[in-house]
């Protein structure tokens, strides 16, 4: 906690200091035509900051419901359908194609629908953040034997296989020229593991990133007719 509570300040002075400086910069500016690029540099440390303030919110929620050990009934597609959504409406400015496949009907699993929700809304996010402007992505769920896959596919530029383990850690960050926080996948891996589950980088058929979320048999429930 102590280290986790250092880093996060170092990643929040940061963004600061740099926001700050772009209103040093723009204000201190005698010419009036560099104000829109001063302005869009501005808007773009807020939004890293606001990204930066939002991921380090859902870890603190995630860890505090991991620890209290809720489990209640999901109903995984029923999330997935409403996740999908809603990032099809905060996205419709952007060249972003998104897609649904689920072949079968699923059982009811048990475990935390909100921490689950948040780890998914991650996986999203980054494919669209890290994706081309032409972006693919599509959630995928698929139930076999030993559980169910929740697949998020997009059209990016992927992980390279060397680099998906250290993707995983907290505040990692890779040369890929975008400032990312380094969270949203070290919030997957955690709520996967509250779940018992499995988190898996793997490459997707659309040419960019897989990422895989497995939950065991163990969690789910007969659907009720």
């Amino acid at each position: 906690m102590k280290r986790f509570i250092a880093d996060a300040s170092h990643q929040i002075r940061t963004a600061q200091s740099a926001t700050q400086a772009q209103l040093d910069i723009a204000s201190q500016s005698q010419n009036l035509a560099d104000l829109p690029e001063h302005l869009g540099k501005i808007r773009k440390e807020h939004e890293r900051l606001t990204r930066l303030t939002n991921q380090l919110l859902t870890h603190a929620m995630v860890v505090h419901r991991s620890d209290t050990v809720v489990n209640e009934q999901m109903d995984i597609e029923g999330i997935m359908k409403q996740l999908l959504t809603e990032c099809v409406r905060d996205n419709a400015h952007r060249q972003v194609e998104f897609s649904y496949q689920c072949e079968q009907t699923l059982p009811l699993f048990m475990g935390d629908s909100i921490s689950l929700r948040e780890a998914v809304r991650n996986l999203l996010d980054n494919a669209v953040y890290y994706g081309p402007e032409q972006n693919l992505i599509e959630i995928h769920l698929r139930a076999d034997i030993s559980g169910i896959d929740i697949m998020i596919d997009d059209a990016g530029p992927g992980i390279p296989f060397e680099l998906r383990e250290k993707a995983l850690e907290r505040f990692q960050r890779l040369d890929n020229g975008l400032s990312g926080s380094g969270l949203g996948l070290s919030i997957v891996a955690s709520v996967t593991e509250a779940h018992g589950g499995d988190f898996f980088l793997e490459d997707s058929p659309f040419g960019g990133l897989r990422a895989r979320v497995h939950l065991p048999k163990e969690g789910t429930v007969c659907r009720s007719e």
